[in-house]
């Protein structure tokens, strides 16, 4: 196992957690369930534990695939630069997330405030980490790269 192998393994928990923590948190308020909005707080530590790796094991990954046949520096700049952003988001929800554990019980109004963030920045988060992947998947996916510059003028012609 190499580093883009890790990487790879890894960057599934941001992407799908992103979207758990959304659904937690929407059916924990539907529901009037304390104990999932408390589970919501939590994966968001979690998600963003492991987001952590992730990020971190990006540019070994990239050290790894760079000079291989296919792979485009502006695919892994994309991804790298939109990333960044999902990386700092998805820290700043862990962060919300050991205050909302904290002032559950405690702190009522602070509480209030943080489940109103936490719903606004989970949502933002979910796409931005569905935007990454994306990016992502275009590094070694041509076929979901869409329509190619590098296609020889002739075959696009009618």
């Amino acid at each position: 196992m190499n580093w883009a192998h890790i990487h790879l393994i890894l960057n599934h928990v941001p992407v799908l957690g992103s979207m758990f923590v959304v659904f937690l948190l929407m059916y924990g308020i539907v529901r009037k369930k304390s104990e999932l909005l408390r589970l919501s707080y939590l994966v968001m530590i979690l998600v963003g534990l492991v987001s952590v790796a992730v990020y971190f094991t990006g540019e070994p990954a990239e050290e790894m695939i760079e000079h291989l046949a296919g792979v485009e520096e502006s695919y892994i700049e994309a991804h790298e630069d939109v990333a960044s952003y999902g990386f700092i988001l998805t820290e700043v929800l862990a962060v919300l997330g050991g205050i909302g554990i904290y002032a559950f019980d405690r702190r009522p109004r602070l509480s209030r405030f943080v489940l109103r963030a936490a719903i606004i920045l989970s949502l933002l988060n979910m796409a931005v980490m569905a935007y990454v992947a994306n990016l992502g998947g275009k590094i070694r996916h041509t076929e979901i790269r869409g329509p190619s510059s590098d296609v020889a003028p002739s075959e696009n012609e009618d």
